[in-house]
């Protein structure tokens, strides 16, 4: 019996989660790591090798030869590079809302940053940035991408444009293990979802994820060092708003005009697959109350409400 993509990815996001506990968040893996600190760079490398991308290759292979075409693996498409410019300047102005939004609600400190998510705790010591940067954020942006939005949307996109996005972004929130970063890593979980889905090219997507962690590493203190003065604090949040308001309004036009050369040139939709048996109600459903999902869930607010 062939089981649900609604089954099948959220088991493949468990073995995942449970990869990344064992090696990263447990007493004893911190334990051992600490032991090995002037190896924490080698360590860095193949753990997220071991956590994120090959279990994401081993799933695609079970789904067989062609998967990678599926997954638009080598596809590119120049007319996407507007759209995807203008989501990589919202990623970047709605991440510095989402956490000035949590500082006025009380729920973050008073620098919220998901740099000191990303670069995971290894070593004891300061590591020079750009082994940092290599290390925390450019293996992590290929190998996420290639298992969050390219498996996962494409797992997903059965269920429909909207549920594909949501679910796939869901997973990816819930493997950072962090109640406080969670509003964040669920918004970039939904643009890079967006990107993934509009451009249909997993190479654009990593493109623009590896630039947002750039921005992430290289300026986020500065940005914060704006924010904390207060003769600038009202001129760069409204400068912040209209960047992510005008930039938001660019991208959906592009998208839009994407879909209507799609339509001229009578091209597929991404939506072909999707199935017209069940209603949208019926496929939420379906999605949210699978078993798997919710063990994923389960899994998440374990972690980090009870360590």
């Amino acid at each position: 019996m062939k089981l649900k993509e609604t089954i099948t990815a959220p088991i493949a996001a468990l073995v995942i989660y449970g990869l990344y506990y064992v090696c990263f968040v447990s007493s004893i893996a911190q334990t051992a790591l600490a032991e090995y600190d002037e190896y924490s760079i080698i360590s860095g490398i193949v753990l997220i090798m071991m956590t994120l991308l090959l279990p994401a290759v081993f799933y695609a292979k079970l789904k067989g030869v062609g998967y990678s075409m599926k997954m638009n693996f080598l596809s590119f498409k120049g007319s996407r590079i507007i759209f995807s410019f203008c989501m990589l300047v919202c990623l970047c102005t709605g991440i510095i809302l989402i956490a000035l939004a949590l500082q006025y609600l009380g729920l973050a400190g008073l620098k919220y940053s998901l740099v000191e998510t990303y670069v995971l705790r290894l070593s004891n010591r300061e590591l020079p940035i750009v082994y940092r940067f290599v290390t925390y954020a450019v293996l992590p942006a290929f190998a996420e991408e290639f298992f969050y939005r390219g498996v996962l949307v494409t797992e997903y996109k059965q269920s429909g444009f909207l549920i594909s996005i949501l679910f796939s972004a869901l997973l990816f929130a819930f493997g950072q293990f962090s109640l406080v970063a969670f509003p964040a890593f669920l918004f970039v979980g939904i643009v890079m979802g967006v990107i993934y889905y509009v451009s249909e090219s997993l190479i654009i997507t990593v493109s623009v994820r590896l630039a947002f962690n750039l921005v992430l590493f290289f300026f986020e203190d500065a940005v914060w060092s704006l924010l904390l003065k207060q003769s600038n604090f009202v001129f760069f949040i409204c400068l912040t708003t209209v960047l992510f308001l005008l930039f938001l309004t660019l991208g959906l036009s592009e998208a839009q005009r994407i879909y209507y050369t799609k339509g001229v040139d009578a091209e597929e939709s991404p939506d072909f697959e999707m199935s017209k048996e069940l209603t949208w109600r019926q496929r939420f459903a379906s999605a949210i109350l699978s078993p798997t999902f919710i063990m994923c869930a389960a899994a998440f607010f374990a972690v980090t409400l009870f360590g």
